[in-house]
């Protein structure tokens, strides 16, 4: 029941293959100051388009999440989703 996945496509250059693509949640507010890391994959540098599997946190609550994706080398950040609401039920 807590099991989603996003789809994540990027274009050339090559990334290092040291890199990590880390998808982030917002906060209730949209803020990305201090993100929760959802998943963080390392074996995704050679594919231009993957998903993300991930759950999320049980303390979620709130209209105004977003979702973007970082890369680490080089280090960049994709534009943030558009908002959306997410509760976590138990």
């Amino acid at each position: 029941f807590n099991t989603f996945k996003v789809n994540f496509e990027w274009d050339p250059p090559l990334v290092a293959s040291s890199n990590a693509f880390i998808l982030e949640l917002s906060d209730k507010n949209g803020s990305f100051t201090n993100p929760t890391v959802l998943s963080s994959l390392t074996n995704k540098n050679t594919i231009f388009k993957f998903d993300f599997t991930f759950s999320f946190p049980n303390t979620i609550a709130g209209n105004n999440y977003k979702v973007r994706v970082k890369s680490t080398s080089p280090e960049k950040i994709s534009p943030a989703s558009d908002s959306f609401p997410a509760y976590y039920v138990n």
